[in-house]
């Protein structure tokens, strides 16, 4: 006959939580109060004036809120896809063909400089971005990051690029693309402009010397008044 004492049922305690749960609520920690600081501050827009230079009191706060909202769905899809690899259910997403009769709706718009977000709001959320960036640059959570599957760490690096765009952040070193650097890019050379090429003038037309196989002349003539008009200023200069 055996006891209950003598094979006892282990409990949750007794091993130690999984690497990726635990940073699951690290970043819980991390960013419930960054939330609150970007609602606080976004509440007392309309009693303080003066923060808004720039941009009216509404629409920034609007546009506060929006990028609160996105901080908070990156949180959500990266603590689930944390909770999955911790419990060895991740999958790598299928390859999917982009449907042609998808309709999406509009996104608001918001700045793409980077860091805008910290520079509108005060001192309280950049204090939260900087303890996010120190919860990121940990060597603990490179370690989870570097055993994550390649797949999944290109998923998290996907996930992060947002909410460290907008809190002037670095993403962490194994979360960097490290295959080779991207081709520069090509730019579309554009018809020399009078007013733009710094030509002198000759009887109030401006003489420039556009470049070899590209003149005025190769391009079709336009069929409407306005761009006929334009194609004319282009060819024989601004008095035409």
């Amino acid at each position: 006959m055996t006891w209950a004492w003598h094979n006892p049922v282990p409990v949750a305690h007794d091993h130690p939580p999984h690497p990726g749960l635990d940073l699951t609520a690290r970043l819980e920690s991390v960013f419930r109060p960054l939330f609150l600081a970007i609602a606080s501050f976004a509440n007392l827009l309309p009693t303080a004036p003066q923060l808004a230079i720039l941009t009216p009191a509404p629409l920034l706060m609007a546009r506060i809120l929006q990028a609160r909202t996105r901080l908070a769905r990156a949180h959500a899809r990266l603590a689930a896809l944390l909770h999955r690899l911790a419990e060895g259910t991740w999958q790598p997403p299928r390859p999917s063909t982009p449907r042609p009769t998808r309709t999406r709706a509009p996104t608001p718009y918001l700045p793409r400089r980077k860091g805008w977000l910290a520079h509108v709001t005060d001192h309280h959320v950049r204090a939260h971005a900087s303890q996010l960036t120190h919860l990121l640059n940990d060597p603990g959570t490179q370690s989870i990051l570097s055993r994550a599957p390649a797949q999944a760490r290109a998923t998290i690096a996907r996930i992060l690029r947002g909410p460290t765009r907008l809190l002037a952040l670095d993403l962490p070193t194994p979360l960097q693309f490290q295959g080779p650097p991207r081709p520069p890019r090509i730019r579309k050379q554009r018809l020399p402009s009078p007013r733009t090429c710094g030509g002198s003038t000759e009887g109030g037309v401006a003489s420039y010397a556009a470049p070899p196989g590209l003149l005025p002349t190769d391009r079709p003539i336009p069929k409407n008044a306005l761009a006929f008009a334009r194609y004319n200023r282009r060819r024989f200069g601004k008095g035409a």
